[in-house]
């Protein structure tokens, strides 16, 4: 991002930041930190009221894992992580009835 930001400003002739809000970084600790990180990223359309299921949100890499398409995604490496496809749409979907703010969730 920051190459991208400076480019821009260049561009444009501006400075600062292009993006800014609630956006947060942290460190994935362990394995079911991230696995529940990737469930929270595939929920944001839902949770946010665009979409009501995973599978209708074009944007997302949810349907790249159901169908298997490759991109710059390990997606055998992070399905395998699940357990299997059949888990990782368990997952999702438990994930998907939860209601956790999500300060907790990044902090789990």
């Amino acid at each position: 991002m920051n190459s991208y930001t400076r480019y821009i400003n260049k561009k444009k002739n501006r400075s600062g930041t292009l993006i800014e809000g609630p956006f947060k970084r942290i460190k994935v600790l362990d394995e079911s930190n991230f696995l529940n990180l990737i469930c929270y990223i595939h929920r944001n359309p839902i949770h946010h009221g665009i979409t009501k299921i995973y599978s209708d949100y074009p944007y997302s890499s949810y349907c790249d894992f159901i169908k298997k398409r490759k991109y710059f995604i390990e997606l055998e490496q992070v399905i395998e992580k699940f357990g299997g496809i059949k888990n990782f749409k368990e997952s999702h979907e438990e994930f998907r009835l939860k209601v956790i703010p999500s300060e907790k969730l990044l902090l789990e």
